[in-house]
């Protein structure tokens, strides 16, 4: 797993448990028709999905500015599917 050097690992681990329950955890495998290994590419480069991950995994209160990243994450999902 490559991480980008600005992202704390350990933030990536805390958000984890986030990421398998927004991908419908072990009933579908994917994201926007993407298997979970590319939706957690494009999580793991990125800081702001890394950090409402990781937030959410604390609370579980879906702001408005955490919701507008979390659409921003499935938008980018069917982006690169509509490119495909």
């Amino acid at each position: 797993m490559f991480i980008d050097p600005g992202i704390n690992t350990q933030d990536v681990f805390d958000g984890l448990i986030v990421f398998h329950a927004l991908t419908r955890c072990d009933t579908v495998s994917s994201l926007c028709s993407k298997g979970k290994w590319r939706t957690l590419q494009l999580i793991i480069k990125n800081q702001k999905y890394v950090q409402a991950m990781k937030e959410l995994r604390k609370q579980w209160v879906v702001t408005e500015e955490k919701f507008i990243v979390i659409d921003e994450l499935f938008l980018t999902c069917m982006e690169r599917e509509v490119q495909a």
